[in-house]
């Protein structure tokens, strides 16, 4: 009996299925990662008008850390002045951002995680977000929650830098969240937009800084406890009590911080400097 045609046969029904698969995958495979595309872009929609909403319920004149210098490529063009004034304000930026995340997020598991395989985490994602600016198609940050739009090269600086700027709670509910011992800390963390912005770099207003960036600027807590409790006890109709709380707190300052980079003018109008606890 000639088995060849039963052979030939087997393996034409062998290609048309294995044919079959491919197709099969290759359009599966198009249909994920156009969903994943999907996701990606819905996510982001989300992502802004959630950070939207907060950054409207507290755009009231809370003081951030202006991060423009940091947003900013680096060129190398004629303009030595610019450039050497952006260098000297990216490196203030880096004095209190460093403290301030470490502050922010030391508790929440995801930082946990990757800073104990690296230890200089803040230093390396600060170093991935000035890499990812310099880059030819970075994205044109003209609102503060563009910065989101960062795309850095390290998977996992990525993944850390999402968290932080999506954040799981606003500000004033994490607060209550820490006085509830049932709550698991280390899902709940604040977005760093609260903190920062894409400004040209400017000094701190002091009288409306929040506590946890007080405390990334002072070498010590107690001392940004003490600030806060200073500042909330002022009569703003006194002239001299900006001079007053300056001459007191300007030498406690995180080391290599300039006096320059923090201002401790009190207004005369607007909110008290006690609501910014």
């Amino acid at each position: 009996m000639n088995i060849l045609p039963l052979v030939f046969a087997l393996v034409m029904v062998l290609m048309v299925m294995t044919i079959e698969k491919i197709d099969s995958f290759k359009n599966q495979s198009m249909v994920e990662t156009a969903y994943q595309q999907f996701l990606t872009k819905y996510e982001r929609q989300e992502f802004n008008l959630k950070q939207r909403r907060l950054y409207e319920k507290y755009n009231d004149k809370i003081a951030n850390l202006n991060w423009g210098a940091l947003l900013t490529k680096t060129t190398q063009s004629n303009e030595g002045g610019q450039q050497d004034s952006d260098m000297k304000a990216e490196a203030q930026i880096r004095l209190i951002s460093i403290p301030l995340m470490d502050i922010l997020y030391g508790h929440a598991d995801f930082y946990q995680k990757v800073k104990d395989k690296r230890e200089n985490l803040p230093e390396e994602l600060l170093d991935a977000i000035k890499k990812a600016v310099n880059e030819k198609n970075s994205p044109l940050i003209k609102d503060k929650l563009d910065i989101a739009w960062l795309k850095l090269e390290d998977p996992e600086l990525q993944e850390v830098f999402y968290h932080m700027l999506k954040g799981t709670v606003s500000r004033d509910d994490y607060k209550q969240i820490m006085n509830d011992k049932t709550y698991q800390p280390g899902k709940a963390y604040v977005s760093l937009l609260y903190y920062v912005n894409k400004d040209k770099f400017k000094p701190i207003e002091m009288a409306h800084a929040p506590l946890e960036l007080l405390k990334a600027i002072f070498e010590k807590e107690e001392d940004a406890l003490a600030f806060m409790k200073k500042r909330s006890e002022i009569n703003r109709k006194d002239s001299g009590a900006a001079d007053a709380l300056k001459a007191e707190f300007i030498e406690k300052r995180r080391q290599g911080l300039e006096d320059t980079t923090l201002d401790f003018k009190i207004s005369k109008t607007g909110k008290s400097p006690r609501n910014y606890d």
